[in-house]
Order: C-alpha cells, then structure tokens, then sequence
C-alpha cells in the first residue's frame, strides 16, 4: 500500500468479506475463505497490516461477533527472515506480538 486510497480499497474490500460471511445461509467453508486474510511481504508494512487487521476486525466484529474467533491470517515471507533489516530481539517480539493475536507465520 502507498496511498491513503490503497488502504480505504483494502478497507472496503475486507468490510465486504466481513459482510459477505454474516449472511446466513453461508455455508462454514465459504465462511472460512471469506474470513481467511494472507499477507505477503514481511517488512515494515506487511508486519503493520498483518497486525492491524485484528484490531480492525474486532471493532467490526462487535457487530458480528460469532465471526471473531474464524479470523484467520497468515504472514508470509520469501527471504529467510521478516524485517531482515531490523535486530533479532525486535523481530523476536514483533512475532511475539503476532501470536498472541492468533495469527500465523510461515517463513
């Protein structure tokens, strides 16, 4: 993302994603893939939109809430290490972070 209107895309995007799985009638797999997130790219602003995205969607989800714990996402890096630029204690914390948010990483 490197405007303002790159985020409010995503935004909307991932609204009508939350919106689409609170139907009813939605089967548990469509549920799934709706409310499956996969984040590529692991510097600085992969790492910030993987985190962000939780807190995004438990505000949305106070709306729906039966749809918080189906939240899924996934970090996903090339390179040997996320943030190879920064130090292995931060790097160490930041998925620290990420974990306890439930989401997942993959190198």
């Amino acid at each position: 993302m490197k405007e303002l209107g790159d985020a409010e895309k995503f935004q909307g995007h991932l609204m009508a994603c939350v919106e689409s799985a609170a139907f009813s009638g939605q089967s548990e797999e469509e549920m799934d893939q709706l409310l499956y997130m996969v984040v590529v790219g692991g510097g600085p602003t992969g790492i910030e939109l993987a985190r962000e995205i939780p807190d995004f969607l438990e505000t949305t989800s106070i709306m729906v809430p039966e749809l918080a714990e189906r939240i899924k996402i996934t970090l996903i890096e090339t390179l040997p290490s996320d943030l190879p630029i920064f130090s292995k204690q931060l790097i160490w914390t930041i998925r620290t972070q990420l974990s306890r948010c439930k989401d997942r990483h993959r190198d």
